[in-house]
């Protein structure tokens, strides 16, 4: 039964964060404020160096280099082989299936940012027999809820997506003042940001154990 430790929203705050060590450690995107080159190489020098077998992490809306300079993001990646990174795609550890995307409804103007029918055409690409689905955006009605304006800002088209789906495990961020865990439906729910709403990084990694 695989350990698996869920962090997201780090926002180039690393130095506070502790991860214990796990079989698979997961990030669901907004490793930095902005995207910038530097920060991306120190997200990944931390996240190489964490006791895990394997590291899998997506980009958030955060995360403009990923999008903007996706060549120049590539170059960065490639001097960490250790390291899986998902953008629409999947990769399969230890007989578990993962699925990845950074894509978020649109807001102001940052990365990866789309409207329903991108979206819907996003969230269709997810296989079937996913296991573990990672995104940066919750799904709509869980662990989504908006402090400041008390609205519900997960993707509906999301929502639609996973009870095709039915993944186990659902990891995701974005929505920092939903951090928590909820089962829903059948599938276990990860909101796993680690910075608060306003911005600390006080909140833990939540640590699951997944029957593959």
């Amino acid at each position: 039964m695989p350990k698996i430790a869920c962090i997201s929203d780090l926002h180039t705050h690393m130095q506070h964060v502790i991860v214990p060590p796990c079989d698979i450690v997961i990030c669901a995107g907004d490793i930095s404020y902005s995207g910038h080159t530097k920060d991306i190489k120190k997200f990944l020098q931390w996240f190489s160096a964490i006791k895990a077998q394997h590291r899998v992490f997506i980009a958030g809306n955060h995360d403009l280099i990923f999008e903007r300079d996706p060549e120049r993001a590539a170059n960065i990646l490639a001097k960490f082989p250790s390291v899986i990174y998902l953008e629409n795609s999947g990769v399969i550890i230890d007989g578990l299936k993962l699925w990845g995307s950074p894509w978020t409804q649109k807001f102001h103007d940052w990365a990866f940012n789309a409207d329903a029918d991108k979206l819907q055409a996003v969230w269709s690409q997810i296989p079937d027999d996913t296991d573990i689905l990672i995104t940066h955006s919750p799904q709509y009605g869980i662990l989504d809820r908006a402090q400041w304006t008390n609205e519900l800002a997960g993707c509906k088209q999301l929502a639609t997506a996973i009870a095709r789906v039915k993944p186990k495990v659902h990891i995701f961020g974005h929505i920092h003042e939903g951090y928590g865990m909820v089962e829903r439906g059948g599938v276990v729910h990860v909101n796993a940001s680690i910075c608060t709403v306003r911005y600390e990084p006080i909140n833990k990694p939540i640590l699951i154990d997944i029957d593959n």
